[in-house]
């Protein structure tokens, strides 16, 4: 269940990350979607993750293991909501140029990790989303 104080939390974490540069097992899209509802929520996804991969390898051998990254995420979060009812914070699954990426949603905006810091896609590249409440 979101925290009274979820927007400022997640502002927070944003902020922290705007310029960190991607790393896989340390600041990659799913850590830090993960990261995002841990501060909303007071879960601990992050740290589940971590346990499960620490670089791009072990990262490529979780996801297969589940076969694609949204089977992934519906393993933590459940089944995808209806695109149609996404939320600012919801968690995100889209085309990031061919490649599925998550990212966390601001609106019409998507926040997610890029090459240099965070970087912000439209709304409209979005596959799939997964309500956080």
């Amino acid at each position: 269940m979101k925290r009274y104080d979820w927007t400022r939390r997640l502002y927070d974490v944003i902020e922290a990350h705007r310029e960190a540069a991607f790393g896989w097992g340390e600041h990659d899209c799913c850590l830090f979607a993960a990261r995002c509802v841990d501060a909303m929520c007071d879960t601990e996804y992050e740290a589940g993750l971590q346990a499960e991969y620490q670089d791009e390898s072990s990262a490529m051998e979780y996801i297969a293991s589940f076969g694609s990254i949204k089977s992934a995420v519906k393993s933590w979060l459940g089944e995808p909501q209806n695109l149609a009812f996404t939320q600012r914070g919801d968690v995100v699954l889209f085309d990031n140029d061919g490649r599925e990426t998550l990212g966390i949603c601001l609106g019409r905006d998507i926040v997610s990790t890029g090459e240099t810091g965070l970087e912000s896609v439209s709304m409209t590249k979005a596959i799939c989303s997964w309500a956080v409440r």
